[in-house]
């Protein structure tokens, strides 16, 4: 009986302690995913046959606002990547930049090491199936053009070249539109979005809202009308001393001068009143 607990005692030891070892197994990739390495890590694929459109959100504070926004700007490539908005306030600036995928990586990992980032977003949307529809129309629509195209070789008859020209017109209308959604595509595809938002010690961590926007416009809109106002009512009162002073001084200079003919005015009504009495 001793020896049957000894033995269980020693099973139950056993197990206790691969439980151990088993957890601290597990526990060692954690310890290896913070540090430096965490932010060199890869954000994009680089498989060249996946169409995959990023976006970034990112906040940084900073002490110099103007020296950290031409900081993020001097990282651009100034022959391919862009900024294409910026709204600078006295403690923020939102800034939206258009970077190339191949070098996305390094740019973001560029600003999350050099600054104080507070926040960090990445949002990927996978476009290889529309993509690769959308260039299959092309593709279809380039066959039916040619075998239009041929269709005239020979054809004598006006009517049907007229209406073949019709047609191929239509075609070449239904190729540019799909063109330009591959154009939009490549632009989406080719460089990411990365919108910077860069706030001082007084400012708010994280950009306005889109009410709190709507909100800023509409304080906006109504100041514009009470500014307009003013300066209504401010040209009303600087034209009230020239209504009542220069007007009838003005009046009365032109009275002086036009007296004859005012009193020979009142006199010639007063002849034609006289006659139409007398025939009554």
């Amino acid at each position: 009986m001793k020896k049957k607990l000894t033995l269980l005692l020693l099973l139950f030891i056993s197990l206790f302690l691969f439980a151990g070892c088993s957890m601290s197994n597990s526990r060692v990739p954690d310890g290896g995913s913070g540090g430096s390495g965490a932010s060199e890590q890869s954000l994009i694929l680089t498989d060249p046959t996946r169409k995959i459109i990023y976006n970034v959100d990112i906040s940084i504070k900073t002490k110099d606002l103007i020296g950290t926004t031409n900081e993020i700007k001097s990282k651009l490539n100034p022959t391919e990547d862009w900024v294409e908005k910026e709204n600078l306030t006295d403690n923020t600036n939102e800034i939206t930049l258009r970077v190339k995928n191949t070098r996305l990586n390094a740019f973001i990992n560029s600003l999350k090491s050099e600054y104080e980032t507070t926040s960090f977003k990445l949002e990927s949307e996978d476009v290889s199936l529309e993509y690769a529809d959308v260039q299959a129309k092309k593709q279809s629509l380039l066959a039916t053009i040619t075998k239009l195209e041929g269709y005239k070789q020979g054809e004598t008859n006006i009517n049907t070249l007229m209406e073949i020209d019709r047609e191929i017109e239509k075609k070449q209308y239904e190729l540019e539109k799909i063109e330009r959604q591959i154009l939009v595509y490549d632009q989406q595809v080719g460089f990411s979005t990365v919108k910077v938002y860069l706030y001082g010690e007084k400012a708010s961590p994280t950009p306005p809202s889109y009410g709190k926007t709507l909100s800023n416009s509409f304080v906006g809109g109504w100041e514009a009308v009470v500014s307009i106002l003013k300066f209504i009512l401010q040209a009303i009162v600087t034209l009230i001393p020239f209504a009542v002073i220069v007007i009838p001084v003005v009046g009365i200079i032109l009275g002086i001068v036009n007296r004859e003919k005012i009193k020979g005015f009142f006199k010639k009504n007063k002849e034609e009143k006289e006659p139409k009495e007398e025939d009554k």
